[in-house]
């Protein structure tokens, strides 16, 4: 069976892996019944993924809404495929009318829908400074949680794309906004400790409660920067360069 010429040809176990990573993330999926050369039909949604879950005959994808959900049958399964990204995974499957090809493609909703998020989050959520800040906090969480920690925490992230400025004066107003606001759950901004105005809001607290369940905190202090705090979030990261001899660069 040929296939599509941007991806490539993966086992169904390692496409079930990388979708599981997906969970948690925004999922736009694209499925294609071909009956012949010339005849296909089409059908498109999306929505935040849930729950990946594997049964022995079946595949269930669930979101956050009664209707966002779809179910595959395992055992129809042909050739499964993945981009080199790995944010995109093509299965097909045989059905009595054809091939059913279904591309899952992971990716972040236009901005209004993630501010809808933040302002009718369903969960805990925490906002932070940068474009990829959050993406730090995330896999951090990720991993404690596959060492046993934190397991029951139940947390989101809003997720702000490349073209999304979220610099420390827009935080204050987003989160001052939102003091004003009756929020069912917990939402907790996070400021970098490289502003000095910012950081005199605080003086010697650690967290501050704005009421309305609205609380912001400045990143802690690692200690190896106790000499120079004035930290954004990659200041965690120690990193070792050692030059190797003969070999000319740096790890």
């Amino acid at each position: 069976m040929k296939h599509d010429i941007r991806l490539r040809i993966i086992s169904l176990n390692t496409a079930f892996k990388l979708i599981k990573k997906f969970e948690d993330n925004w999922i736009y999926i694209k499925m294609i019944l071909k009956t012949s050369i010339k005849s296909s039909n089409c059908a498109y949604f999306k929505f935040k993924l849930k729950d990946f879950i594997i049964l022995d005959d079946d595949i269930f994808f669930y979101g956050d809404e009664d209707e966002d959900r779809l179910y595959l049958n395992k055992s129809g399964i042909v050739q499964t495929e993945c981009s080199p990204e790995e944010d995109e995974i093509l299965i097909k499957i045989a059905s009595s009318n054809g091939i059913i090809e279904v591309f899952i493609k992971r990716y972040l909703p236009i901005l209004n829908v993630r501010l809808d998020e933040l302002n009718n989050p369903r969960k805990n959520i925490i906002i932070t400074e940068g474009q990829t800040d959050w993406r730090h906090l995330k896999y951090a969480l990720k991993k404690l949680k596959e060492n046993g920690m934190f397991e029951n925490l139940d947390i989101d992230f809003f997720e702000p794309d490349k073209k999304t400025e979220m610099g420390n004066d827009k935080l204050k107003k987003i989160r001052d906004y939102h003091a004003l606001l009756e929020n069912e759950y917990c939402k907790i901004f996070i400021f970098d400790r490289d502003v000095g105005e910012i950081n005199s809001e605080f003086e010697d607290a650690q967290v501050l409660y704005h009421g309305n369940n609205v609380y912001s905190m400045l990143l802690p202090i690692p200690e190896h920067r106790k000499d120079t705090p004035y930290i954004s979030i990659e200041h965690y990261y120690i990193y070792l360069e050692k030059i190797v001899v003969g070999e000319g660069f740096i790890w």
